[in-house]
């Protein structure tokens, strides 16, 4: 089997560091959130290990103008998540992590709009499985590209907070930014 080569950063946002996880064409592959570097990076290993032909290489200098784009378009989405869905059709990105019921759990939740949320239990109905909002939680649990599939967006049946894989107060953070109202600006606008 071939290797396929991704290149990976960490990028400073307000309120936390992301690992970013691209192509050399700048495809989004991974991104995880959190404070230690050094956990990122630990955990992005682990999460790759059983992709035997991925080989994980840092960034080291500067990245070829698709790489940077997606990290600066992700870097503008992580600094306002009221951008996630335009990003959808700005960043390229590929799953390559899941299982087909979690796919669809995640482009369910791709197609929930800033500053709205939806429950496990309703995201459950719409897949034909009424009484599976445990399998719909996990499968937001097991989501491993961070902000691009919104999954703080998910919430219980009574509209409580319930577990984000990045830590409940950056799900609290996230949904709060979302709150404000969306300006349009002229550098975002669809290419």
């Amino acid at each position: 089997m071939k290797n396929i080569y991704l290149l990976y950063s960490i990028i400073d946002v307000s309120y936390t560091k992301a690992l970013i996880v691209t192509n050399t064409h700048g495809s989004l592959y991974y991104a995880s959130l959190g404070d230690k570097p050094e956990v990122l990076i630990v955990t992005m290993k682990k999460d790759f290990a059983r992709f035997k032909n991925y080989v994980l290489q840092p960034i080291v200098g500067k990245a070829n103008s698709e790489v940077s784009e997606t990290l600066e378009k992700f870097r503008l989405m992580a600094e306002d998540p009221r951008l996630i869905n335009t990003m959808h059709k700005q960043i390229p990105y590929e799953f390559i992590f899941g299982t087909e019921l979690q796919r669809k759990v995640w482009n369910q939740l791709m197609n929930t709009n800033a500053s709205e949320t939806v429950c496990y239990s309703q995201m459950a109905s719409n897949l034909g499985m009424p009484k599976s909002s445990r399998v719909v939680g996990a499968a937001c649990g097991a989501n491993k590209i961070a902000l691009f599939v919104p999954c703080h967006r998910a919430l219980t049946k009574s509209g409580q907070i319930s577990g984000y894989r990045w830590g409940v107060p950056l799900k609290q953070r996230l949904l709060k930014l979302e709150q404000k109202p969306l300006q349009k600006e002229s550098s975002l606008k669809e290419k």
